[in-house]
């Protein structure tokens, strides 16, 4: 079962209020409800592209390793509870209704009370997210960004750990029409001594997140040069490849998600769980193959059939446009 109509429709009238970013109505939405955030440990990513599979891959490899996580991504594709997950489960119904009424009433008391502007459908969403996770004992809650990074509302968490994927060119009206605009909102989600990983491999944007990380004070792990892979395989249903890491080896490690590109974002994952670790967080070298192999990310490079053959694919930017253009030449020509 899905939200009730009334639900869906609060919500949806939500969406008018479009996009604004900032962060002062989300922080005081989640003053006002107790700061449930402070529950757990979070984890911020951002990035032009593959947030959302590192997001699940990440997820997996912590549920694995015995940890209760949440999962925060945007957007859906059926149903707004597929954005809030706690151990691969969406939230159910019941508890996704509850939760909007709740968060509805703390909306409207902001906009009565204290003159904030609306919030958004994404800062209620984040809200409940957030409440939700810390009345299920989370441990940590892995957050996808929704939009550019410093006043993205995820950004209101304080993260134990960033990660930035990649910068392209996307969303150029609101952050910028070069990369290093775009770079700069995605490193908001930085934190002064908090650890950074990131996939991005172009030289100058990557010489640029590594001066904002010796300014802060932020170690900087780099995926291509601190994660390394050596292919054995890519498949529309899956890759594999040798990878070795600042401190261990993990030869033959299979992903679930295919197309070549995954590679990277295994990459960015393995980096994460790998700060994680040295900061004595549990997780077994079983537990990394396990979540690797089983993490699924339904709308990339999603093959519903075989004869003919059919994808669907979420790229909505040049980049991704890109490297889904040659993942399907790649692997289906």
């Amino acid at each position: 079962m899905e939200p009730s109509l009334p639900a869906e429709s609060y919500l949806r009238t939500r969406m008018k209020f479009g996009i604004k970013l900032g962060l002062e109505r989300i922080k005081r939405m989640l003053a006002l409800a107790g700061n449930p955030q402070d529950a757990f440990q979070s984890v911020l990513i951002a990035g032009t592209n593959g947030k959302g599979s590192v997001a699940h891959l990440m997820a997996r490899i912590l549920f694995e390793a015995g940890h209760r996580v949440g999962l925060y991504t945007s957007p859906h594709l059926v149903s707004y509870r597929e954005r809030m997950r706690i151990n691969g489960c969406a939230i159910d119904m019941d508890s996704f209704n509850s939760l909007l009424s709740w968060a509805r009433e703390i909306a409207e008391r902001i906009e009565r009370d204290e003159g904030l502007d609306p919030p958004t459908e994404f800062e209620l969403l984040t809200l409940m997210a957030c409440q939700h996770f810390a009345n299920n004992g989370v441990e940590f809650a892995i957050m996808e960004v929704g939009l550019g990074g410093r006043f993205d509302a995820t950004n209101a968490l304080t993260p134990v750990l960033s990660i930035v994927t990649t910068v392209s060119l996307d969303h150029t009206d609101r952050l910028g029409s070069t990369h290093f605009d775009i770079a700069t909102e995605k490193l908001g989600i930085t934190r002064p001594g908090v650890p950074l990983v990131t996939g991005e491999r172009k030289p100058a944007i990557l010489d640029y997140i590594q001066r904002h990380c010796i300014a802060h004070g932020i170690s900087m792990r780099v995926v291509g040069i601190d994660v390394r892979w050596q292919k054995r395989w890519a498949r529309y249903d899956g890759v594999c490849a040798d990878y070795v890491t600042w401190c261990a080896e993990y030869p033959e490690l299979e992903c679930a998600l295919g197309g070549d590109f995954q590679f990277a974002n295994v990459g960015c994952a393995l980096g994460a769980v790998e700060i994680l670790r040295e900061c004595g967080i549990a997780v077994s070298t079983d537990a990394i193959y396990r979540g690797v192999a089983r993490a699924r990310c339904v709308g990339r490079l999603d093959v519903l059939q075989q004869k003919p053959v059919v994808v669907a694919d979420g790229a909505h930017n040049p980049a991704a446009a890109t490297s889904l253009s040659r993942a399907l030449r790649t692997l289906f020509t």
